[in-house]
């Protein structure tokens, strides 16, 4: 499963970053609505008359660019706010731990929706935006729960107390001994996050509050291949499978980066 992940998702980053330049445009319109797979349109055409595999292609693009910049601005909060949760004097320390736990008492998506709602846009790159700050704000509060209890196990350890022992500062040695220790963890976590990162993407597109169109998501063409999946059911198929096995790919890698980061998982599973 872990190579299988590795594997689709190398399929679907290729496809994202060449499949628009070498298909048909996935904004408009290259032949008649609803056309069925062959060699000019590989998984056909939708109801509008443009390209599936184009579209797929460029959903691909924009759900993975949304996810891993989500990503990596949970990371870069999360890391700092949970070493300040450790290493912090009181007056840092205490504010972050409780306003992290409070975000923890609204449900994700439904944040999100409200930050979306209050951002109030249509315009297409402004909803992409829109969709990057809703969700960073829900993530990073997980990520700093995570680094604070991995942070505190190593804070005591005896290569780490030497180090401050021969003179080293705080941060060059939570930078230079304990970080670097979180590696594995964050990266198998982040995997799985990511996952869900884009799920609530697709989520939000596919209630129509997300990416906003003409700009394809697999979110979106959910929603529209479900008007017609009682005519045309393969057309609900290519969105839902090309982002379950995305879905399943991350968590599978997650898995396997978590066990190659602690050895001694394996033997507990």
């Amino acid at each position: 499963m872990f190579w299988f992940g590795i594997s689709f998702l190398a399929v679907v980053v290729l496809v994202a970053l060449i499949g628009p330049a070498v298909t048909h445009s996935p904004f408009e319109k290259v032949g008649t609505p609803f056309a069925p797979t062959g060699s000019q349109f590989w998984l056909g055409t939708d109801e509008q008359g443009r390209d599936i595999f184009a579209r797929l292609a460029y959903g691909a693009r924009i759900s993975l660019g949304i996810g891993l910049t989500v990503q990596a601005l949970a990371l870069v909060v999360g890391i700092t706010l949970g070493t300040l949760g450790v290493y912090g004097p009181n007056w840092i320390r205490v504010p972050i731990l409780r306003f992290t736990d409070a975000m923890f008492a609204f449900p994700d998506v439904l944040l999100a929706i409200l930050i979306i709602g209050v951002w109030s846009t249509t315009n297409q790159a402004q909803s992409i935006l829109a969709v990057i700050a809703s969700l960073a704000i829900t993530a990073w509060p997980s990520v700093v729960r995570l680094v604070r209890a991995q942070v505190a196990t190593y804070k005591d350890r005896e290569f780490v107390l030497a180090s401050q022992a021969l003179g080293a500062s705080t941060f060059y040695s939570v930078t230079r001994h304990v970080l670097p220790h979180l590696g594995g963890i964050i990266l198998a976590v982040s995997m799985v996050d990511l996952a869900g990162i884009i799920l609530a993407e697709s989520a939000l597109s596919f209630l129509g509050i997300g990416v906003q169109p003409p700009i394809p998501s697999w979110g979106s063409m959910i929603n529209q291949a479900r008007l017609d999946m009682a005519s045309h059911p393969v057309n609900l198929v290519w969105p839902c499978l090309v982002l379950s096995l995305t879905i399943f790919s991350l968590n599978f890698l997650g898995d396997g980066l978590r066990a190659l980061s602690d050895p001694k998982s394996q033997g507990r599973s």
